[in-house]
């Protein structure tokens, strides 16, 4: 019902309003109950949009079928090396794919046609990807100070230091890392949320991130910060517990 309205106005305003001159100045010139009034005959004149999907439903695993058939491959850290992005496409095209898709937790998927594609995609992978795990769960990073501004830490580095000292178990859980208080990677919604929250000045004039982490104790809501301005070790001890 807002769409409409907010149409109705842009329209209201583009016939008699020059910019850049604002709304409001129409609204000052007019009143407000004319204003309303020309409003009301501009929703009521206006002819309904009929709005359609931009992405084609076909390219989406929409149904049962489709993601049984889905194979998700892994990206550690939301970091592919183009060369193993070139192998990847060559593989999905050698199997008569037409694309990969880039999912919401930072990995990339294919869609095979039938369940024999999809166990010859798999040879295929074993073949190509000698050390390709396919965890469970999720691991998501945001660019953090690699390559953003406002990043605080090394969400990557920080990323690697929780797989070698947790290796498989770091899968249990979902975990999300941002480098920032923005929040990109948006930790609260994962079982385990890291956020650099601060950078502070070390006794030796450098400075390092300081830390909080969340937890997410059910499917409801958003998680509880447990801890804050936690140094990377005691992060990381604190979340030996975890794993």
């Amino acid at each position: 019902e807002l769409l409409p309205l907010i149409e109705a106005v842009i329209r209201v305003y583009c016939a008699n309003v020059a910019p850049p001159k604002r709304l409001k100045t129409l609204i000052a010139a007019l009143g407000e109950e004319a204003f309303r009034q020309i409003l009301a005959e501009e929703l009521a004149s206006a002819s309904q949009i009929a709005f359609n999907d931009a992405y084609p439903k076909n390219l989406l695993p929409v149904n049962e079928v489709q993601n049984d058939l889905k194979m998700i491959i892994p990206v550690f850290a939301g970091e592919l090396p183009a060369s193993t992005l070139s192998k990847l496409v060559t593989l999905a095209e050698d199997a008569g794919l037409a694309y990969l898709l880039v999912t919401t937790d930072q990995d990339l998927a294919l869609l095979p046609n039938s369940r024999h594609e999809r166990e010859q995609l798999l040879g295929a992978l074993a073949v190509s990807f000698k050390d390709l795990d396919l965890p469970a769960s999720v691991l998501r990073v945001c660019p953090g100070s690699h390559e953003c501004r406002m990043g605080l830490c090394a969400t990557r580095d920080l990323a690697r230091s929780l797989q070698k000292r947790f290796g498989a178990g770091l899968y249990k859980k979902t975990v999300a890392i941002s480098g920032c208080p923005n929040s990109c990677a948006q930790p609260q919604l994962a079982e385990i949320g890291i956020i650099a929250s601060k950078s502070m000045k070390n006794d030796d004039g450098s400075r390092s991130p300081r830390f909080d982490l969340y937890r997410r104790f059910d499917d409801a809501g958003l998680g509880d910060r447990v801890a804050e301005k936690l140094t990377k070790e005691a992060l990381l001890d604190l979340l030996a517990a975890e794993f």
